[in-house]
C-alpha cells in the first residue's frame, strides 16, 4: 500500500474561498463591488442546476488557511509534533503559501493530506503563479526520482503522499471523504464547521474559527496517516501508541491554549473511544 514512512512527516491541510480580486478581473465587475457581490456573482457564473455555490477551479479562489502537524521521530522512537497554522490576513496569501512550501522542502518532509494531489498542492501551487511567489527549494525536481524529494511526482516519489489516491479506487463508493474516514477509524471527523461554512466565516472576518476547524482538519489527516502506518506495518502495536499518545497530547494543550475546536475535538475523540 505504501513503500516508505519517513520518520519526518507533515500531515497538512488547506482552506480556500473564492478570490474577489480575480472575479472583479474575470467578470468585469466595477472596483468598488464588495468581496461578498464577487463570490456571489462567480458563483452564478459558474452554477450548474441544483448547484447555487459551485466548487470553483482553484486558479479562482484564494488560500485562507494553512495548517499542519510536523513530526519527527528520535532515536528512542519518541514521536515530536509541532502544529503550524497560518491566516492570510495576518500573513498574506503569497508569504503564507511560500512559507508552508518553503519549510516543507527545505525540510525535506515527506508531505501527507487528503486528495492533496488533486487539490492542495495544486491550489497552493497555482496560487503561487497568480501572485507572483517565488518558491525556489519547492520547484526543484531531482534528476531522477531516487535523487530526492520530488513533491512533484505523486506516481514515483514518497515525497508527496496522499491517503486518498492510496485507499481509493476510481469509483465513487471506493473514495471516502475524510470525515467518513476518520469516523469509520473512531477519529473526530467534521465537528460544527465543515468546507462549506468557510466562505461565510472568511467574509464575516472570522478567520480565527476557520484557521481552528483547518488546525483540527490536520491533525486528523495526521491521525489517518498513522493509522496506515500501523496498517502497513512501518509502525509497530508499541509505536502506533506512542504516536497516539503524542496527539492527545498536542490535542490537550491547543485546548489548553484555549481553542474550542480542539476541545469538541477532544470530546469526540474520548466519546468514540469510551464507546
Amino acid at each position: 500500500m505504501i513503500k516508505t514512512f519517513s520518520s519526518r512527516t507533515c500531515a497538512f491541510d488547506a482552506e480556500w474561498v473564492p478570490c474577489a480580486a480575480t472575479a472583479r478581473r474575470l467578470l468585469e465587475l466595477p472596483n468598488t463591488t464588495g468581496d461578498r457581490e464577487a463570490f456571489e456573482a462567480i458563483w452564478r457564473h459558474y452554477a450548474r442546476e441544483g448547484d447555487e455555490r459551485p466548487f470553483l477551479k482553484l486558479m479562482l479562489s484564494k488560500v485562507v488557511t494553512i495548517a499542519a502537524v510536523f513530526r519527527t521521530v528520535d532515536r528512542d522512537g519518541a514521536p515530536k509534533l509541532t502544529l503550524f497554522g497560518r491566516r492570510c490576513d495576518t500573513a498574506g496569501e503569497g508569504p503564507m503559501i511560500a512559507e508552508f512550501l518553503e519549510r516543507v522542502a527545505e525540510g525535506s518532509w515527506q508531505l501527507w493530506g487528503f486528495n492533496s494531489a488533486a487539490a492542495d498542492v495544486p491550489i497552493m501551487k497555482q496560487r503561487a503563479v497568480a501572485l507572483g511567489i517565488p518558491l525556489p527549494t519547492f520547484s526543484k525536481r531531482p534528476p531522477k526520482p531516487w535523487d530526492g524529494m520530488d513533491y512533484h511526482d505523486a506516481r514515483n516519489s514518497d515525497a508527496h503522499m496522499d491517503i486518498l489516491d492510496i485507499l481509493g479506487g476510481f469509483s465513487a463508493a471506493a473514495r471516502p471523504s475524510l470525515n467518513e474516514l476518520a469516523v469509520a477509524c473512531s477519529f473526530p471527523g467534521k465537528l460544527d464547521v465543515s468546507g462549506a461554512d468557510v466562505a461565510e466565516r472568511y467574509l464575516a472576518g472570522r478567520l480565527d474559527e476557520i484557521l481552528e476547524y483547518n488546525e483540527t482538519d490536520a491533525v486528523t489527516t495526521h491521525l489517518a496517516m498513522l493509522r496506515l502506518g500501523f496498517v502497513t506495518a512501518h509502525l509497530s502495536q508499541r509505536s502506533y501508541r506512542r504516536e497516539l499518545d503524542a496527539v492527545s497530547q498536542l490535542v490537550d494543550v491547543q485546548v489548553s491554549a484555549g481553542k474550542q475546536q480542539f476541545a469538541k475535538f477532544r470530546a469526540a475523540w474520548d466519546a468514540m473511544r469510551d464507546a
